[in-house]
């Protein structure tokens, strides 16, 4: 009490920052791990394919945890891919949108439809991604609302020889959803699936 925010804040982040030196980790993983804490059983808990890189296994006894760990809000997964786009395969081909004097432009692209979770352009053509994010499940729903976005960088960004593409990430997607994008054009779909290691630390097991 009587300390300002910021003091607060900066205590809590030494506090997060020693926690996650003591078991091994990074703040993302520690931020999952909150959140396993009060995680719903009821969420999906496979995920078919790998978007983000896996952390590599140690060299002593390590468990691997895989299975049911999806991100514990939607910003985190944004966060992640925008800080880790050049890494990504979607990074070799695709670059963040960015404007003069903005570099960050492309995260949370505001427009006059909503906001575009993450804009990207095509490193050679100048086609443009419209990236559509979903931390769980994602629903046919979340197609309109993804061609709502294309349709706006169509009108007001995309030159008349650039396509716009869709790309929807989710923790799982429906088979309601697969289906429909399966009947438009420019657009996909793809899993996310966490993966990280816990690892005895030597001398203290």
């Amino acid at each position: 009490r009587g300390e300002s925010e910021g003091t607060q804040y900066a205590k809590i982040n030494e506090r997060l920052v020693a926690i996650a030196e003591a078991v091994g980790v990074d703040l993302w993983i520690l931020d999952t791990l909150w959140y396993f804490i009060v995680y719903d059983e009821n969420e999906p808990q496979e995920a078919q394919a790998i978007l983000a890189p896996e952390i590599e296994p140690s060299t002593e006894e390590d468990e691997v945890v895989t299975a049911g760990q999806v991100f514990g809000l939607e910003r985190h997964l944004q966060d992640f891919l925008w800080l880790n786009w050049d890494e990504l395969d979607l990074g070799k081909e695709w670059r963040r949108y960015q404007e003069p004097g903005n570099e960050t432009a492309g995260y949370e692209f505001a427009c006059s439809v909503g906001r575009i979770d993450i804009l990207a352009q095509h490193r050679a053509n100048g086609d443009w991604l419209v990236v559509e994010l979903k931390r769980a499940q994602s629903s046919d729903d979340t197609l309109g609302q993804l061609l709502r976005y294309m349709g706006w960088i169509r009108q007001h960004l995309a030159t008349s020889t650039e396509t716009v593409h869709g790309l929807i990430i989710a923790h799982m997607v429906t088979d309601q959803l697969r289906y429909a994008t399966q009947m438009v054009n420019n657009v996909s779909c793809q899993e996310y699936q966490v993966q990280f290691t816990l690892r005895d630390l030597a001398g203290l097991s």
